[in-house]
C-alpha cells in the first residue's frame, strides 16, 4: 500500500513544473567546512549567482 502511495506521488509530481529549490545540501556542506564563515559565504555566493541571473534577464 505505502509503495502504491509513493509510485503515484513520484509520477504526480513528475509531471508538474518545480515551484521552488531546496538548499540544505549546500548550506550544510559550507557550514560543515567553514562554520560561521561558510554559511556567510554561500549566503554571499546566492546572492552573486541571483544578481547575475537577473542582469542576464535585463532586470537590473
Amino acid at each position: 500500500m505505502r509503495a502504491e502511495i509513493l509510485c503515484f506521488r513520484i509520477h504526480k509530481a513528475s509531471k508538474t513544473p518545480p515551484q521552488f529549490a531546496f538548499l540544505g545540501r549546500f548550506f550544510m556542506y559550507s557550514v560543515c567546512a567553514l562554520g560561521d564563515k561558510g554559511a556567510n559565504h554561500a549566503i554571499y555566493l546566492l546572492k552573486v549567482q541571483l544578481v547575475q541571473m537577473m542582469q542576464q534577464l535585463g532586470r537590473v
